[in-house]
């Protein structure tokens, strides 16, 4: 903040003599500093505040193909290099084929630094209104009608409780097997 100051200052005092405003320049120069400071060594401690901000930008690994890849899908898990723990670092039996079994960095990093498989298929949301409108269709009940044995179906918030949620199930698992088989 202070070399902020110091820069728009600047800025003012030289316009003073007859050139024009321009603080914008002087910002430029302060955040360039800022993100190459930031970007090679990845964290800043703050002089006000005792908590240290960590940069989420990373230079993209260009070597190789491959290299660029495994850069792009990399997953951090947020927990300390230093633990001993086991269980952290293992695959869990539900990331069987989303996650690399085989490609983890050695040392401290081992296991809490994991890889998306390359063949996963990421998807990006979705609109909830066809979801909507088949289960309007299939009939399921609104969630304010309390039935304590109905399966409470939920899109990003409650929506819906299905009488027969195994029949739901199976219909819309054919429904996502045909629309694969017609793509």
């Amino acid at each position: 903040m202070y070399d902020r100051k110091e820069g728009v200052l600047g800025v003012l005092c030289s316009c003073c003599k007859a050139k024009e405003l321009d603080i914008f320049s002087s910002m430029y120069v302060d955040v360039t500093k800022r993100v190459i400071k930031k970007g090679h060594d990845g964290e800043e401690v703050t002089e006000t505040q005792d908590f240290t901000k960590v940069f989420i930008g990373k230079v993209l690994n260009r070597l190789t193909y491959a290299s660029t890849l495994s850069h792009l899908r990399r997953l951090n898990s947020p927990i300390g290099r230093e633990g001993k723990l086991a269980k952290p670092r293992q695959l869990h039996n539900s990331q069987w084929g989303m996650m690399c079994p085989a490609e983890t960095p050695e040392g401290q990093a081992c296991g809490l630094v994991k890889n998306l498989a390359l063949m996963v298929y990421i998807t990006v949301g979705s609109a909830a209104y066809p979801i909507l409108e088949f289960l309007e269709e299939w009939g399921t009940e609104n969630f304010e009608v309390h039935i304590p044995y109905a399966c409470k179906l939920l899109f990003q918030e409650l929506m819906a409780m299905a009488i027969a949620p195994r029949m739901l199930t199976k219909d819309i698992k054919q429904s996502k097997e045909q629309k694969k088989k017609g793509a």
